[in-house]
């Protein structure tokens, strides 16, 4: 019979395992890394809280994110974040994961919207209520593919004026065990300045009541 001392062992690998699962199907939002900037305090990465064992950025490999280095308010960019990695290269098993954040340089807020019809796209809570991640999901994590690996989605700039933004990406490159060992993190950063204000259309009979032309 088994006595206690071996149940509960047992029963925390069985756990950990199943968080392990839980974390590449939902990464939970707040895990990119980014510094503290107004009210909000410096974001961890997926190293965080247990998720995973080890120091970012301390793998052979990185993250990148393509941003536009230039941006019209309201218009509609496509970004791309790649994931870079041959420290799980030896592993089948080897699953691919990211989150990533952008967010006003002056007050820490989310800056404009994220959107894709096949990834992840959650709103943060205490402490980083006031911000929107975008991640990979049950569906997009790449599984057994060769480095590099890449996401592509949308970013519709503010329609206000938001100064410089910022975007973080922390990144997972798995070994697939179902443990939260033997994997890598790497966490990146990328900034998109404001150029302009577009111009709006306006109407002959617009013009004319600007200036009071009859």
């Amino acid at each position: 019979m088994l006595g206690w001392r071996t149940l509960v062992p047992s029963a925390l690998l069985v756990l950990l395992a199943s968080l392990a699962l839980a974390r590449s199907n939902d990464p939970p939002a707040g895990r990119t890394g980014a510094p503290a900037v107004g009210t909000y305090s410096f974001e961890p990465n997926c190293t965080a809280g247990g998720c995973h064992v080890g120091v970012p950025n301390n793998g052979s490999g990185e993250i990148t994110i393509r941003v536009p280095a230039e941006y019209l308010p309201g218009e509609a960019y496509e970004i791309m974040v790649t994931l870079a990695s041959t420290s799980t290269q030896n592993r089948s098993t080897r699953r691919w994961g990211f989150e990533l954040v952008a967010i006003r340089t002056d007050t820490g807020k989310s800056a404009g919207v994220l959107s894709s019809p096949d990834l992840r796209i959650v709103a943060g809570i205490q402490p980083f209520a006031g911000r929107t991640y975008i991640s990979h999901n049950r569906a997009t994590f790449k599984q057994g593919e060769p480095t590099p690996v890449q996401w592509t989605f949308t970013w519709t700039a503010p329609s206000e004026e938001a100064g410089t933004v910022a975007f973080y990406a922390s990144g997972n490159a798995a070994n697939g065990s179902g443990s939260s060992s033997g994997d890598f993190i790497y966490t990146g950063t990328a900034t998109s300045f404001m150029t302009g204000t577009p111009v709006e259309a306006a109407s002959w009979g617009a013009i004319k009541r600007r200036f009071g032309v009859r």
